[in-house]
Protein backbone atom coordinates (compact mmCIF):
# COMPACT_ATOMS: atom_id res chain seq x y z
CA UNK A 1 0.00 0.00 0.00
CA UNK A 2 1.08 3.38 -0.91
CA UNK A 3 1.69 5.56 1.96
CA UNK A 4 0.69 8.83 2.57
CA UNK A 5 3.82 10.61 2.02
CA UNK A 6 4.76 8.41 -0.61
CA UNK A 7 1.64 9.85 -2.70
CA UNK A 8 3.12 11.96 -5.48
CA UNK A 9 6.45 10.22 -5.49
CA UNK A 10 6.02 9.12 -9.08
CA UNK A 11 5.88 12.94 -9.77
CA UNK A 12 9.14 14.33 -7.67
CA UNK A 13 6.89 15.34 -4.57
CA UNK A 14 7.62 13.49 -1.20
CA UNK A 15 5.46 14.20 1.38
CA UNK A 16 7.60 15.65 4.28
CA UNK A 17 10.54 17.85 2.15
CA UNK A 18 11.95 20.81 3.78
CA UNK A 19 15.14 22.89 3.86
CA UNK A 20 17.40 23.52 6.96
CA UNK A 21 20.69 22.63 8.36
CA UNK A 22 21.88 20.88 11.54
CA UNK A 23 22.38 23.87 13.74
CA UNK A 24 20.02 26.01 12.63
CA UNK A 25 17.08 27.21 14.93
CA UNK A 26 14.00 26.76 12.15
CA UNK A 27 13.18 24.34 9.14
CA UNK A 28 11.74 25.74 5.40
CA UNK A 29 8.56 23.60 4.27
CA UNK A 30 8.58 23.25 0.64
CA UNK A 31 5.05 23.90 -0.65
CA UNK A 32 4.68 23.70 -4.64
CA UNK A 33 4.01 26.72 -6.05
CA UNK A 34 3.93 28.97 -3.30
CA UNK A 35 7.50 30.95 -4.07
CA UNK A 36 9.19 27.82 -3.26
CA UNK A 37 12.32 27.93 -6.31
CA UNK A 38 12.87 30.81 -4.88
CA UNK A 39 12.66 30.66 -1.59
CA UNK A 40 15.07 26.98 -1.85
CA UNK A 41 17.56 28.88 -3.49
CA UNK A 42 18.26 31.77 -1.88
CA UNK A 43 18.41 29.44 1.80
CA UNK A 44 20.49 27.21 0.00
CA UNK A 45 22.66 30.13 -1.33
CA UNK A 46 22.68 32.16 1.38
CA UNK A 47 22.34 29.94 4.22
CA UNK A 48 23.57 26.45 2.85
CA UNK A 49 20.36 24.87 3.81
CA UNK A 50 20.45 21.31 2.38
CA UNK A 51 17.16 19.31 2.06
CA UNK A 52 15.44 17.22 4.87
CA UNK A 53 12.22 15.89 5.79
CA UNK A 54 10.40 16.23 8.87
CA UNK A 55 8.20 13.50 8.36
CA UNK A 56 11.85 11.77 8.25
CA UNK A 57 14.34 13.50 10.22
CA UNK A 58 14.10 14.92 13.85
CA UNK A 59 13.18 18.50 13.72
CA UNK A 60 10.86 18.56 16.35
CA UNK A 61 13.40 21.39 18.28
CA UNK A 62 13.11 23.56 15.00
CA UNK A 63 10.88 25.71 14.36
CA UNK A 64 9.29 25.45 11.10
CA UNK A 65 8.89 28.43 8.20
CA UNK A 66 5.60 27.83 6.05
CA UNK A 67 4.53 29.91 3.36
CA UNK A 68 1.04 29.80 1.96
CA UNK A 69 -0.72 31.10 -0.79
CA UNK A 70 -3.99 32.13 -2.05
CA UNK A 71 -6.02 28.80 -3.35
CA UNK A 72 -6.71 30.04 -6.74
CA UNK A 73 -3.85 31.96 -7.84
CA UNK A 74 -2.32 29.01 -6.54
CA UNK A 75 -4.01 26.71 -8.63
CA UNK A 76 -3.45 28.29 -12.12
CA UNK A 77 0.45 28.56 -11.42
CA UNK A 78 -0.09 25.04 -10.45
CA UNK A 79 -2.38 23.25 -13.52
CA UNK A 80 0.39 25.29 -15.83
CA UNK A 81 3.23 24.44 -14.13
CA UNK A 82 1.45 20.31 -14.58
CA UNK A 83 0.06 20.78 -17.85
CA UNK A 84 3.45 22.48 -19.36
CA UNK A 85 5.86 19.86 -17.95
CA UNK A 86 3.15 16.38 -18.59
CA UNK A 87 1.07 17.25 -21.23
CA UNK A 88 2.78 18.67 -24.47
CA UNK A 89 0.17 18.41 -27.06
CA UNK A 90 -2.29 20.83 -25.16
CA UNK A 91 -3.12 24.16 -26.80
CA UNK A 92 -5.33 26.16 -25.52
CA UNK A 93 -7.39 27.20 -28.60
CA UNK A 94 -8.06 23.53 -28.87
CA UNK A 95 -9.71 23.21 -25.31
CA UNK A 96 -13.64 22.14 -25.71
CA UNK A 97 -16.08 22.71 -22.56
CA UNK A 98 -16.03 18.59 -21.92
CA UNK A 99 -12.33 19.15 -21.38
CA UNK A 100 -12.68 22.00 -19.38
CA UNK A 101 -15.37 20.56 -17.25
CA UNK A 102 -13.57 17.33 -16.28
CA UNK A 103 -10.03 19.74 -15.81
CA UNK A 104 -12.40 21.38 -13.04
CA UNK A 105 -14.35 17.82 -12.00
CA UNK A 106 -10.53 16.93 -10.93
CA UNK A 107 -8.34 19.74 -9.93
CA UNK A 108 -5.62 17.99 -8.55
CA UNK A 109 -3.14 16.22 -10.93
CA UNK A 110 -0.13 16.23 -9.08
CA UNK A 111 1.70 17.62 -5.78
CA UNK A 112 1.51 21.70 -7.84
CA UNK A 113 -2.13 21.18 -7.72
CA UNK A 114 -2.90 19.31 -4.47
CA UNK A 115 -4.16 21.35 -1.54
CA UNK A 116 -1.59 23.06 0.95
CA UNK A 117 -3.25 21.62 3.44
CA UNK A 118 -1.26 18.20 2.18
CA UNK A 119 2.04 19.67 2.80
CA UNK A 120 1.93 20.93 6.35
CA UNK A 121 0.31 17.46 8.20
CA UNK A 122 1.85 16.85 11.02
CA UNK A 123 3.01 20.53 11.62
CA UNK A 124 2.22 22.62 14.36
CA UNK A 125 1.27 26.26 12.66
CA UNK A 126 0.55 27.83 15.54
CA UNK A 127 4.17 27.44 16.33
CA UNK A 128 5.28 28.61 13.53
CA UNK A 129 6.85 31.16 11.25
CA UNK A 130 3.63 31.81 8.27
CA UNK A 131 4.17 33.72 5.22
CA UNK A 132 1.93 34.55 3.15
CA UNK A 133 2.97 34.30 -0.49
CA UNK A 134 1.96 37.99 -2.32
CA UNK A 135 4.08 40.64 -4.26
CA UNK A 136 5.43 41.69 -0.35
CA UNK A 137 6.51 38.11 0.31
CA UNK A 138 10.36 38.58 -0.75
CA UNK A 139 10.52 41.71 1.04
CA UNK A 140 9.00 40.28 4.49
CA UNK A 141 11.18 37.16 3.97
CA UNK A 142 14.07 39.66 3.82
CA UNK A 143 12.92 41.42 6.63
CA UNK A 144 12.18 38.80 8.78
CA UNK A 145 15.25 36.74 8.24
CA UNK A 146 17.25 40.64 9.30
CA UNK A 147 15.22 40.41 12.46
CA UNK A 148 16.72 36.80 13.52
CA UNK A 149 19.93 37.61 12.16
CA UNK A 150 19.95 35.14 9.32
CA UNK A 151 21.15 37.70 7.15
CA UNK A 152 22.74 41.14 7.83
CA UNK A 153 20.72 44.17 7.94
CA UNK A 154 20.27 46.08 4.64
CA UNK A 155 20.64 42.44 3.26
CA UNK A 156 20.00 42.30 -0.95
CA UNK A 157 19.05 39.21 -2.67
CA UNK A 158 21.96 38.19 -4.88
CA UNK A 159 21.44 38.75 -8.68
CA UNK A 160 22.38 35.06 -9.13
CA UNK A 161 19.67 33.75 -6.35
CA UNK A 162 16.53 35.36 -8.25
CA UNK A 163 18.11 34.89 -11.92
CA UNK A 164 18.23 31.15 -10.99
CA UNK A 165 14.71 30.88 -9.39
CA UNK A 166 12.69 32.26 -11.68
CA UNK A 167 15.05 31.36 -15.26
CA UNK A 168 11.63 28.93 -16.02
CA UNK A 169 9.36 31.16 -15.54
CA UNK A 170 10.12 33.04 -19.00
CA UNK A 171 8.41 30.37 -21.11
CA UNK A 172 5.99 31.92 -23.47
CA UNK A 173 4.16 29.04 -23.46
CA UNK A 174 3.53 29.05 -19.72
CA UNK A 175 2.10 32.75 -19.99
CA UNK A 176 -0.36 31.90 -22.37
CA UNK A 177 -1.72 29.06 -20.16
CA UNK A 178 -1.70 30.80 -17.07
CA UNK A 179 -3.65 33.69 -18.94
CA UNK A 180 -6.05 31.20 -20.26
CA UNK A 181 -6.57 29.65 -17.07
CA UNK A 182 -7.38 32.75 -15.37
CA UNK A 183 -9.81 33.81 -17.76
CA UNK A 184 -11.73 30.47 -17.50
CA UNK A 185 -12.35 30.85 -14.17
CA UNK A 186 -12.91 34.64 -14.51
CA UNK A 187 -15.06 34.15 -16.74
CA UNK A 188 -17.20 31.39 -15.40
CA UNK A 189 -18.10 31.59 -11.92
CA UNK A 190 -19.26 27.72 -11.33
CA UNK A 191 -15.02 26.97 -12.32
CA UNK A 192 -14.54 29.38 -9.00
CA UNK A 193 -16.72 27.79 -7.08
CA UNK A 194 -15.95 24.34 -7.58
CA UNK A 195 -11.93 25.72 -6.72
CA UNK A 196 -13.13 27.17 -3.94
CA UNK A 197 -15.13 23.99 -2.55
CA UNK A 198 -12.31 22.22 -3.10
CA UNK A 199 -9.66 23.92 -1.50
CA UNK A 200 -11.68 24.97 1.44
CA UNK A 201 -9.65 23.55 3.63
CA UNK A 202 -6.72 25.44 2.28
CA UNK A 203 -8.79 28.48 2.41
CA UNK A 204 -9.66 27.75 6.71
CA UNK A 205 -6.38 27.13 7.36
CA UNK A 206 -5.39 30.45 5.93
CA UNK A 207 -8.13 32.10 7.55
CA UNK A 208 -6.99 30.95 11.55
CA UNK A 209 -3.49 31.91 10.84
CA UNK A 210 -1.33 35.17 11.48
CA UNK A 211 1.54 35.83 9.19
CA UNK A 212 4.74 37.39 9.14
Amino acid sequence: MMLMHDYWSHRGGLFGRCHSHADAKWFWVNIPKNASSFTQTLLAHQLLWYEMNYHLDDLKDKTPMVVLRDPITRWVSGITEYINRYQHNFETHTVTDQLLDWIFDTITFDDHTERQHYFVQNIDLHRSVCFYCDHLYQDKLISWMESVNLVPSQFEIPDCVYEFAHETNQSERKRQIAKYFADVISAEPKYQTKLRQHFYTDYELIGSLSFV
